[in-house]
């Protein structure tokens, strides 16, 4: 249970809460989307103002999944490296985002996190966001992710084959 560049069993059981809080967040939240029309999440993504109009139907329904995706993937430890590095862009485009409409004085009714479910003001939101990247950090950084991980499962060496030399 050491982790291998060092820090011992704290780093690796901040690396394994890290990957399961932050994939979490992500499965709830793609979850809670994909629960619904994803014509009620396109009207969130209008109300940013950001993207094409021609492109928001599209992000309603591919953002769900990619949250979805990412959070599974950090939840079972695989791919983590890529993973986490896919979270912090996503929870970083989702804070500039946040930023842009309190800058650009555009009130939002909801943010779209976590689809019709749950309404966090704004400001929470940023704060939540900030705070996920730092985990996602972590993650990109700290070899303890790997405990309890698809990713240690598949990098261990398979058993030597039976052969002439070995008998």
């Amino acid at each position: 249970m050491n982790d291998e560049r060092g820090g011992g069993k704290t780093w690796v059981l901040a690396g394994l809460l890290a990957r399961v809080l932050v994939g979490g967040v992500l499965i709830a939240a793609g979850a809670s989307k994909r629960a619904k029309p994803p014509e009620e999440f396109a009207v969130v993504i209008e109300a940013y103002d950001i993207a094409p109009q021609d492109s928001v139907q599209s992000l309603s329904v591919l953002l769900p999944w990619a949250e979805l995706l990412v959070g599974f993937s950090l939840l079972f430890g695989f791919l983590t490296p890529a993973a986490s590095a896919a979270a912090a862009a996503m929870f970083s485009g989702f804070l500039l985002a946040l930023l842009s409409t309190k800058f650009r004085h555009i009130p939002l009714p909801d943010c779209g996190c976590f689809g019709q479910g749950l309404h966090l003001p704004t400001t929470v939101t940023i704060a939540l966001d900030a705070l996920l990247l730092l985990p996602c950090s972590l993650l990109s950084l700290r070899q303890g992710a790997r405990f309890l991980s698809l990713d240690a499962w598949v990098g261990r060496k398979a058993p030597r084959a039976l052969g002439p030399k070995t008998l």
